[in-house]
């Protein structure tokens, strides 16, 4: 009887303690709106403009740039200019050892001599299997084989034929000479140096042509135009344009590994700059393209719209109170939307509203 008892007055007292708590919930919410609210933060509406833009990074490129490469084995002697320096084009820009390539040039010469007697032997081979094979006498596979010899040879006899050339080209201007006018941006070379056929020499680059270029996912880039507006920025630096537009947008969509590793189809989109005082071949630039405006029209914050079932809606404050409005929005920039209807410029309304807040619910600002 005992042990009831007790169990009763546990009851008895939880019972008592969860009144107590609702009554001071009730109280305090009854407390709150007669004491002028729940304290709220808002924003007034007004007519403005609005833009959607597709934020990416973009590099400085240069639309004259030539990478200068050995055309032959070669012995760097020196450069008669160094990265940073202006050259104009046919000027020499590197110098080369003309005793040794003029000893490398015989040599070659010789190489192609005995060349050219096998590609003649070969050529006249392949006539004499042509009319084998038409006679029965040959297979085609081994007419075939014969035919392949000759073009084999007539490819490495072109290929020696082009380097001899070129290494006379550069021992009668005493070496190398830059093919275009511009500023030498990077030199891989040394002086001492003896360098292959291929290797790369030096970077010479038009700084009066420079573009940025960036790449966009397809959807993105279906969104775009030519002369598009776009704002190019560095907030290293300072650079700002907003006057910079897009030139051009390419057709084709390549695979794209982004910086988290992601592979991606992207497009390339080209983008012309309206000033290039402070722009550096090669850096990386913030771009900013705007996809549609509008202007003067009636704006509000993302924040303070919110969607439920497949409709937009606002709380507008009347009176002192939460009043909840039906909004239409139309064009949507990354903080600010375009509102159709449903608001009016001077309206107040509720920034992220919570879940505290409903239809009639005295508001404090």
């Amino acid at each position: 009887m005992e042990k009831k008892h007790r169990g009763s007055k546990n009851k008895k007292f939880v019972g008592i303690v969860v009144a107590v708590i609702l009554v001071l919930v009730v109280a305090g919410f009854l407390w709150t709106q007669s004491a002028g609210g729940i304290e709220v933060e808002t924003e007034l509406i007004s007519v403005g403009d609005v833009s959607k833009v597709i934020k990416q990074t973009g590099i400085v490129e240069s639309d004259s740039t030539s990478l200068i490469t050995a055309k032959t084995v070669m012995d760097i002697k020196g450069f008669d200019f160094q990265e940073g320096d202006v050259v104009s084009a046919g000027q020499v820009i590197l110098s080369t050892d003309v005793t040794a390539a003029q000893l490398t040039v015989k040599s070659m010469e010789s190489e192609a001599a005995g060349l050219r007697i096998q590609y003649n032997r070969a050529k006249d081979m392949t006539v004499r299997s042509k009319l084998l094979y038409d006679q029965g006498a040959i297979s085609r596979d081994e007419y075939l084989m014969v035919e392949t010899s000759e073009r084999q040879l007539a490819s490495q006899l072109s290929a020696i034929n082009y380097s001899i050339a070129s290494m006379k080209e550069t021992m009668d201007t005493g070496g190398i000479t830059a093919p275009i006018s511009g500023v030498i941006t990077q030199v891989f070379a040394k002086v001492g140096e003896t360098v292959m056929p291929g290797t790369p020499i030096l970077e010479l680059s038009d700084l009066d042509r420079l573009y940025i270029s960036t790449y966009l996912i397809a959807s993105d880039a279906d969104q775009i135009k030519t002369e598009s507006r776009v704002l190019v920025s560095d907030e290293d630096t300072g650079f700002h344009d907003p006057d910079a537009a897009v030139r051009k947008i390419h057709l084709k969509a390549i695979d794209f590994v982004s910086d988290l590793g992601i592979s991606q189809k992207r497009v390339k989109v080209e983008v012309r700059m309206s000033k290039l005082d402070g722009v550096r071949l090669g850096s990386e630039m913030d771009v900013e393209i705007t996809v549609d405006s509008r202007t003067n029209v009636v704006v509000a914050s993302k924040k303070s719209i919110f969607e439920f079932d497949g409709k937009h809606y606002a709380y507008v404050v009347e009176d002192g109170k939460a009043a909840l409005r039906e909004v239409e929005p139309g064009l949507k920039g990354e903080d600010i939307w375009e509102i159709r209807s449903g608001l009016s410029d001077g309206e107040t309304v509720i920034v992220s509203p919570g879940n505290d807040i409903d239809e009639g619910t005295k508001i404090k600002q």
